[in-house]
């Protein structure tokens, strides 16, 4: 047996997708993105950003352990693809998904090679294979596994071109099929003229079927519905029937009109319409394919040719006493089409694509073949079919666009739980070829359809499962514009294969809207036949508008005789697993990293054995040496990459990790005993798992040990040393957390006694208000640097603000304090917020946070008009660095992040520890890169940081000396000097950056041997640049404060930034992003701060002068020359 092996593949293509004004809307369009290096001839997805794809053993240039590889996963996030290593052919075969989310491949084909090749999976038959792929929760699919042993688990009887659906007890119904490879047609003695179910039933003896028989010979991958009642209508050749499980008896209904036949090889397509209550009237939809006469035998495939017209006929049939009666109703599609396939759209209508006009599915058969192909005339528009309007006018193709890709035979196609289309695949030929009319393609297209460009409608608080018949609510958001017209959909995307997606269904919901239009009230279907039991996805129409879809893992539950059968099945499975896992050999191992007990913690002795730790593995990056020149070849003001910030794609081919390293490893971890393993972060960079204390020590070679804060008494599980295996070493950067102790809780701003104000204003403070120099205002901060007051205009230039620590932004405050200090703004100006690790904003007197109100208050009051997103962490209680590592890692995975985002926080470097300090720092950089401009507060603590005075060296925080951010000290008064609680300093793990080598230079030559000793003179100075921080006043819990501190300075500062950044969008240039090097070329467009210093430690710290220093940087901001320097 095998478990898959996962490979990335680094074909990286990026694909836009916007939220603009609904009149802004692109309309139906095409993006092609990227290359599945296979032929995508089945597709399925299997979760919120992956679908599993599958092809044949034929030379495809995928690779996995040292041979090609035939199956991979899509990852409609990164687009890209990610091998799978299979066990047998899965040429022609068909899947579906379990009640319990499993999704299965059944059937394939012989392996078949030409002269020359080597066979990679020899004496493994795909005609009886049974795949099994796990659900898995990992957003790239690594850790996602695929189980497969030929030799025990397969299905009964040899099947290529079978269909597989899924039925009202949650299994599989796999349904006929060819036992052995054929010329073009099926046969008597080639048919696999049966159905058989997995779980198995009847003993696994698969159930003989009359109608397969009277079929023949085009039969195969029979379009099959399960039905409302239970029964699964089917379609072969141009004959129907019903057939009833239970009583295990076929019902003969009337045949297609007018002789056209729709299986393959006469390929047309077909679906079953959408069901709505009360009734949920089934209604089957059969287009295309070709009314050839199936009077023809292998010897006589000949007499057929690529230029035979293909049918345009679609023909519709309810599934009632009285409208079997009726029988077929036929309407026509604006074109002929072979080989189309239809996919149902969230609001009820069908979109039919792909295909040719004329020919036969299949390759190389016919009289005349156009290359390989047996088709030819590719259509290459699709059309929308209304099943709401009336006979003659429900065909659509306004607006529709033309693809220059002709998806042909062996193509797959499936709606997105994004609401787009993915299109892939088409090889009507063996093997890889490029040199027909119709080659193997490898191009992945997305039709869009005009709602992915206009602001949509989102769910939140959906359920993960949801029981037959029960109400749910969702919470829902509508945009302005839209009005309540609204669908409710509960969709199988189905498995899609030779122009059929099996199993495809779309259930409306019945519902209700709250008065506030906030929730809907929502029935799920009534019973297991309306809707089989098993994984959907919602969807929400408003107005023709769809949002994205949210999954529902599970509709109802297993029965109890199903629910058996699979639970017996992974037992099996993994019992097969665990036999051929051998416990590993101990390897040398090698310390990865060991600290002394930090002064404000004491030793509480062991944990419990079992007490469970959430621990991750920081990947080793890939190429982050390149990623920090390309970093600052955009960022540098005289080179000529300037302002030519990376995309998410091209980050990404930085930052993920090799393969050899996710492999390599996962398998430490696995053969080692731990199970519970996800692969996680913005680059698939962090593995995460989860075991005890005792298997955590054994794995580690370390001894975790309860620590707790002796101010606080929070108590932590910690390690003062871990290892890791020698070999291990160029693949993991850290573990965490293990030598990280930082106390949960973080500094709030610290509330400030009046400072007299100075006896004289300087020049550039003249028309200030007359209580500036002791009460700092918007108005105050507009007049000391020039910030002007006009608003902003550009929506796509934001600003964020970081939220830790339950601290909630209130609205009623920021109302207050506009209305205050800034009545010519809106009061009703207001801010986002967007939630990671479960963070909320709530609002209430009493629940006033002094740090978030400071924070937002600074950033709209100041950056007018500016969008601002308050981003609220989740409380980290049992790991303070937890957080800033879920901030950043979600803003990097982000298409579209702030421009700008400011954070009030800082930890003592030591706190973290240098590997982990490193890997922050690096996803910053990472962030940078794109040109996200990251600013952070310096401390308040001078030169001792967070530590006591008593300080036997000076402390530097953290991020503040991480090269890639811009850290903000703070200033007082209008004729400015640093603030003294200012930390600053020198890094004591990065060193110092090129872009700050001159000037930090200058200042030590004139500090001179001051303090020698007590900090590292050669690591990375900070803060970069200061502004005001005290007596800053803002609205609390609807009092008046005044507050101090560099959490003041930092959202101060960016709100320039974001008021520049406004500009530069307008006149159609490139935002600052990461701002150090345009910074330190433009000293002269700052204030310089020469008086004051920043004591601690005992001493006077360091003394602000003339030019940067490590106190107030490089001074506080002067808009209109840092506007000039921005070049406007």
């Amino acid at each position: 047996m095998m478990r898959t092996s996962l490979a990335l593949a680094s074909l990286l293509c990026s694909i836009f997708l916007s939220t603009a004004a609904r009149s802004e809307g692109l309309g139906w369009h095409f993006v092609q993105t990227g290359s599945t290096q296979l032929t995508a001839a089945q597709a399925m997805v299997v979760s919120p950003s992956l679908v599993v794809i599958f092809d044949r053993v034929l030379g495809d240039p995928l690779q996995i352990n040292g041979h090609q590889a035939w199956g991979a996963v899509w990852n409609t996030d990164a687009n890209n693809v990610t091998a799978i290593d299979l066990v047998t052919d899965t040429f022609c075969a068909s899947g579906g998904f379990l009640s319990n989310g499993t999704m299965v491949s059944v059937g394939g084909n012989p392996v078949e090679v030409e002269d020359g090749q080597v066979d990679p999976a020899p004496d493994k038959d795909g005609l009886v294979g049974l795949r099994i792929w796990e659900p898995c929760g990992h957003p790239a699919g690594l850790n996602c596994t695929l189980f497969e042993n030929p030799d025990t688990h397969s299905l009964a009887e040899k099947r290529w071109y079978p269909t597989s659906l899924r039925i009202f007890d949650g299994s599989l119904m796999i349904i006929g099929g060819i036992k052995e490879n054929t010329t073009f047609f099926n046969d008597k003695e080639r048919s696999a003229s049966s159905f058989e179910f997995f779980p198995q039933k009847d003993g696994g003896v698969p159930r003989p079927s009359e109608f397969l028989d009277r079929s023949l010979p085009a039969n195969l991958f029979p379009r099959s519905f399960a039905l409302p009642d239970g029964k699964i209508f089917m379609v072969a050749n141009n004959q129907t029937i019903t057939y009833d499980i239970e009583e295990q008896t076929e019902t003969i209904l009337p045949d297609i009109p007018n002789g056209v036949r729709v299986t393959n090889p006469y390929d047309g397509t077909a679906t079953l319409l959408p069901l709505s209550p009360p009734d949920y009237i089934p209604e089957v939809l059969v287009c295309g394919g070709t009314n050839t006469t199936d009077q023809l035998t292998n010897d006589d495939v000949y007499t057929l040719s690529s230029q035979d017209p293909a049918s345009d006929q679609c023909s519709r049939i309810v599934l009632t006493p009285e409208g079997i009666k009726k029988g077929w109703e036929v309407d026509f599609m604006p074109e002929a089409r072979v080989m189309p396939e239809m996919i149902l759209m969230p609001n009820g209508k069908v979109l039919i694509i792909n295909g040719g006009g004329t020919g036969y599915a299949a390759v190389k058969q016919v009289r005349d073949p156009v290359g390989q192909s047996n088709a030819d005339h590719p259509v290459l528009t699709p059309v929308l079919y209304d099943y709401s309007a009336p006979l003659g006018s429900r065909f659509d193709r306004e607006g529709l666009p033309t693809t220059d890709i002709a998806r042909m035979y062996h193509s797959s196609v499936s709606l997105l739980p994004g609401g787009n289309i993915f299109i892939a695949g088409s090889n009507p030929g063996n093997g890889v070829h490029f040199n027909d009319k119709f080659p193997s393609e490898f191009r992945v297209e997305y039709l869009n359809p005009p709602y992915m460009t206009v602001a949509r409608p989102s769910m939140s608080n959906v359920p993960e499962k949801v029981a037959y018949n029960d109400k749910f609510t969702v919470d829902i958001e509508i945009p302005e514009g839209l009005n309540t017209s609204i669908q409710v959909s509960l969709m199988d995307l189905g498995f899609s294969s030779h122009a059929f997606h099996s199993s495809s269904r779309l259930v409306f919901l019945e519902f209700t809207l709250s008065e506030d239009k906030k929730t809907l009230k929502m029935t799920a279907p009534p019973n297991n036949r309306v809707y089989p039991p098993g994984p959907a996805w919602l969807y929400i129409t408003v107005d023709d508008v769809t949002s994205n879809g949210a999954q529902i893992m599970n509709v109802a539950v297993w029965l109890p005789g199903t629910m058996v059968h699979l639970l017996t099945f992974a037992a099996l499975a993994f019992a097969a697993f665990a036999s051929v896992t051998a416990t590993p050999a101990r390897r040398a191992m090698a310390v990865a990293e060991q600290r002394q007990v930090p002064v404000s913690f004491a030793r509480a002795g062991k944990p419990d054995a079992e007490t469970k730790l959430d621990l991750r593995i920081a990947l080793r990056q890939k190429d982050m040496e390149a990623l920090e020149k390309a970093l600052y070849d955009v960022s540098t003001p005289d080179s000529s990459l300037y302002g030519q910030h990376l995309s998410l794609e091209e980050v990404t081919t930085y930052a993920t990790p090799s393969e050899e390293s996710v492999n390599t490893v996962t398998q430490w971890l696995q053969g080692n005993g731990v199970t519970d393993i996800t692969l996680s972060g913005p680059f698939d960079d962090w593995i995460s798992f989860r075991v005890s204390v005792s298997k955590a020590d054994e794995l580690l070679d370390t001894n975790f040990e309860n620590f707790v804060h002796i101010e606080s008494g929070e108590r932590l599980v910690r390690t003062l040393q871990y290892s890791i295996p020698q070999d291990l070493l160029p693949h993991i950067d850290l573990v965490h957390p293990t030598t990280a102790f930082v106390r949960p809780l973080a500094k709030q701003p610290v509330m400030s006694v009046p400072i007299p104000g100075s006896a004289n204003l300087t020049e550039r403070a003249l028309g200030a208000p007359d209580d500036c120099n002791g009460l700092v205002t918007p108005a105050c901060l507009q007049s000391l640097y020039g910030i002007p007051a006009t608003p902003a205009t550009q929506s796509s230039n934001m600003i964020g603000v970081s939220g830790f620590v339950n601290q909630f932004a209130q609205n009623e405050d920021l109302r207050n304090f506009l209305g205050s200090l800034r009545p010519d703004m809106s009061p009703d100006t207001t801010f986002t917020v967007q939630s990671i690790d479960g963070g909320v904003n709530t609002q209430g007197p009493g629940l006033a946070g002094l740090e978030a109100n400071l924070d937002v208050q600074y950033t709209l009051g100041l950056a007018t008009d500016v969008p601002t997103v308050f981003i609220t962490v989740g409380n980290q209680s049992s790991d303070g660095a937890g957080g800033f590592l879920d901030l950043i890692d979600t803003l990097n995975a982000e298409s579209a992040p702030p421009q700008v985002l400011t954070t009030s926080y800082s930890f003592d470097e030591g706190d973290l520890g240098s590997a982990l300090d490193n890997r922050i720092c690096n996803a910053y950089m990472t962030l940078g890169a794109r040109g996200v401009s990251l600013l952070f507060s310096s401390g308040d603590g001078g030169v001792s940081g967070g530590q006591p005075q008593s300080c036997t060296s000076f402390i530097p925080t953290f991020p503040g000396g991480c090269p890639f951010i811009t850290s903000v000290g703070g200033t007082q008064g209008v004729d400015e000097i640093a603030a003294d609680f200012s930390t600053g300093g020198f890094s004591g793990v990065f060193s110092r950056p090129s872009y700050q080598d001159d000037t930090v230079s200058a200042y030590l030559s004139a500090l001179g041997s001051t303090d020698s000793g007590l900090f590292n003179a050669s690591g990375r100075g900070f803060p970069d640049v200061a502004a005001q921080g005290v007596n800053i006043e803002i609205k609390s819990g609807s009092r008046t404060a005044r507050v101090a501190g560099t959490s003041a300075s930092s959202p101060i500062f960016a709100s320039v930034i974001a008021l520049i950044n406004d500009r530069l969008v307008a006149a159609g240039k490139p935002v600052l992003g990461f701002l150090n090097p345009f910074l330190y070329a433009n000293p002269q467009a700052f204030f310089d701060i020469a008086s004051g210093s920043n004591p601690g430690c005992g001493t006077d710290g360091f003394p602000a002068s003339s030019g940067w220093d490590p106190v107030t940087g490089l001074g506080t901001p002067n808009f209109a020359v840092l506007l000039t320097a921005a070049g406007l």
